[in-house]
Formats: C-alpha cells, sequence, structure tokens
C-alpha cells in the first residue's frame, strides 16, 4: 500500500539533507543542491506555461499583464544555471528576473507555485542560504504548511509539489498528482542530481 504523500513530502528530512549539504561545504555538495534546486525547478516549468495560459483564456483583460510573464521563470533558471555550471556571471540578470517574479501577483494556481519553484531554485543554487533560512524556513512552519497549500513558504521542492498537484485555474490539489510528484523527486530527481553533481565536480 502507497504511504500518505505527506510521509514523503516532510520538510523536517529535506531539511537533514539541505544542513549535510551546507556543512559539507564541497564543491560536490554545492552542486548536488543546484541541481537538486534547478532540475526540480525544470521539471514542473510547463505547469507554469499551461496554468497561465489557462487563466488568460478566463481573465483576458489581463493579457496584456500576463503575457510579459511567460518567459520570466524559463530565463531565470536559465540564467542561473549558467552561473552556477559555467562560471558566467548573470548576477544582474538574474536579480532583474527574481524581482519580476517576486511582483507577478496576477499569477495564481498550479502557476504561481511553479514560479515559485524557478523563484526558489535560483538561490538555492546560487547558495543563497541566509535568505533561504529566513524567508523559506520559518520555525513555526508545520508538515500540514508544507503539504496542503501554503508552499509559499519552505523549499523549491515544496513549491512544485503543490505546482504538479494544483489544478490549473482552481485552488484544488489532487493527492495522487501530490504522491506521483514525489515518488519522481526521491525516485528519479536525487539519483540524476546526485550524478550530475559528480560530475560538475569532475569539472
Amino acid at each position: 500500500m502507497r504511504r500518505h504523500p505527506a510521509h514523503q513530502s516532510s520538510i523536517h528530512l529535506r531539511r537533514r539533507l539541505y544542513d549535510a549539504i551546507q556543512q559539507d561545504w564541497k564543491p560536490f555538495s554545492v552542486y548536488l543542491r543546484a541541481r537538486l534546486a534547478i532540475n526540480t525547478a525544470w521539471h514542473v516549468l510547463p505547469i507554469f506555461r499551461n496554468s497561465l495560459e489557462a487563466q488568460l483564456e478566463i481573465e483576458a483583460d489581463f493579457e496584456e499583464d500576463f503575457r510579459p510573464l511567460l518567459s520570466v521563470p524559463e530565463d531565470l533558471l536559465a540564467f542561473t544555471e549558467s552561473q552556477v555550471f559555467n562560471q558566467q556571471s548573470n548576477a544582474t540578470e538574474i536579480e532583474g528576473l527574481q524581482r519580476k517574479i517576486y511582483q507577478a501577483v496576477l499569477v495564481r494556481f498550479s502557476g504561481l507555485y511553479a514560479m515559485l519553484a524557478a523563484y526558489k531554485a535560483s538561490y538555492e543554487a546560487t547558495c543563497e542560504y541566509e535568505f533561504i533560512e529566513k524567508y523559506f524556513f520559518p520555525s513555526n512552519q508545520t508538515l500540514q504548511d508544507v503539504d496542503y497549500g501554503r508552499a509559499i513558504l519552505s523549499d523549491t521542492a515544496a513549491s512544485a509539489a503543490m505546482a504538479a498537484a494544483c489544478h490549473p485555474i482552481r485552488y484544488e490539489f489532487n493527492p495522487a498528482r501530490l504522491l506521483a510528484f514525489w515518488e519522481w523527486w526521491h525516485n528519479e530527481a536525487l539519483p540524476m542530481a546526485w550524478e550530475m553533481a559528480n560530475q560538475d565536480a569532475e569539472g
């Protein structure tokens, strides 16, 4: 019998992983967290576009406001990858795109969570851990906060999970899709990030 999604999505378990990575602070560990965050955000990025397009069909009056946002999360992830893995400095571009996402309050539903996954991945991948601790891991956060609709806080994986589970135009969540996401994250995303980080560290 499958375990409830809350078992696999425990923020406390992920915190142990992140804390171990941060304490190690070797190239492999830094690359591992970066790859894990970026790969997770890329995984749900199509959800952002699909949700935004669905919202535009209903709220055509916002076309002018919504349309420029379509490429922002993709650009942010691409610039972040370039800075972290190709040693190309795109700090200015990254900061500008982060501000655009932070101000994109019109995006909602699954698109909101997918957009936030890209936003958080840009911080996790560039090792801005103090910012992450302050805004993404409040001390009073509970497991239920992460699992059921409050993943504006917490890490990239939590927002990506909610993007996968949320309806594109309603705040309704599908437990089966939530479980499927965490199974992917544990069984595919983690091993893939581990292998890629090994290659990154070896140069």
